[in-house]
């Protein structure tokens, strides 16, 4: 744990500017000192976007497969200071995300979401975080849902199944669901078909990353639809399909619509 709180304030002192940094480390050291309150701590997190911003981070780090190069700098200060509580106040430690997550902002929750995989490693937390993939607010849905390895390593079939369908439904990418190949199952892939199929029945736009959760394996007959839209003119979806081929094998009738570079690049790749 020290160490990836070691890196994490390393990140944030060369995203800040010295003055907010400064005003930063100031809680650094309270968090480390002081006797534990909750209620110091949550006036620490609401103040942190007035004190580092919210800007970009100037650069990037991955930590046990995980990345937060979309964070913004008060949402890597908001994670830091909850995992020194957690590492400084290990006593606290269980009760301590509920009650932030419950009592904080949009701001606060975000930031919660964004680091569960580092604040709740052993996944303890995953009903509160399978809850938070229920809502339709698309910012607090891709805190959790986007670029997030938390879901793949905690969520049960069935809720990171609806994740899936729900990041589908939001209109995001599902490209952006880590670990989605190796959780793709016979239900999402059915599931994720009949979404196509009923977009498609409705004439409304098709999301260009459906095909990743549709396997032919577990459903064969999208088949039709894979040869219909790798002609389609779109190259959004042509690529997508062609990526999902790449995780399964391809039946006769798609390799005789492929041209000869697309069979070459697609058989070249060890399944």
């Amino acid at each position: 744990m020290s160490n990836n709180l070691n890196e994490l304030a390393l990140l944030l002192q060369k995203s800040c500017s010295s003055q907010q940094w400064q005003q930063f480390t100031t809680y650094q050291q309270q968090l480390k000192e002081s006797h534990y309150a909750l209620s110091n701590l949550q006036i620490i997190l609401a103040s942190l976007r007035r004190k580092v911003g919210s800007q970009s981070l100037s650069t990037s780090i991955d930590i046990d497969d995980g990345t937060v190069k979309h964070w913004k700098t008060d949402e890597l200060a908001r994670v830091y200071c909850i995992l020194t509580t957690q590492y400084y106040h290990s006593h606290c430690a269980d009760a301590l995300l509920g009650q932030l997550y419950t009592q904080g902002d949009e701001y606060e929750r975000e930031a919660i979401l964004k680091g569960l995989w580092l604040l709740d490693p052993k996944g303890q937390k995953s009903t509160l975080a399978i809850d938070a993939a229920r809502t339709n607010i698309v910012t607090l849905f891709s805190a959790i849902g986007q670029l997030n390895p938390y879901p793949a390593r905690h969520f049960n079939q069935e809720a990171f199944n609806q994740l899936t369908l729900k990041t589908l439904f939001l209109g995001l990418d599902i490209n952006c669901i880590l670990g989605l190949k190796k959780r793709l199952n016979s239900s999402m892939s059915r599931m994720c078909f009949d979404y196509l199929r009923e977009r498609i029945a409705a004439n409304r736009a098709i999301p260009t990353s459906i095909w990743q959760a549709i396997n032919l394996k577990h459903t064969p007959v999208a088949e039709d639809f894979f040869i219909q839209f790798l002609q389609n003119k779109n190259p959004q979806h042509h690529a997508n399909i062609l990526s999902s081929l790449k995780n399964q094998t391809i039946p006769a009738t798609i390799l005789s619509v492929l041209t000869k570079s697309e069979k070459k690049h697609l058989q070249a790749i060890p399944r």
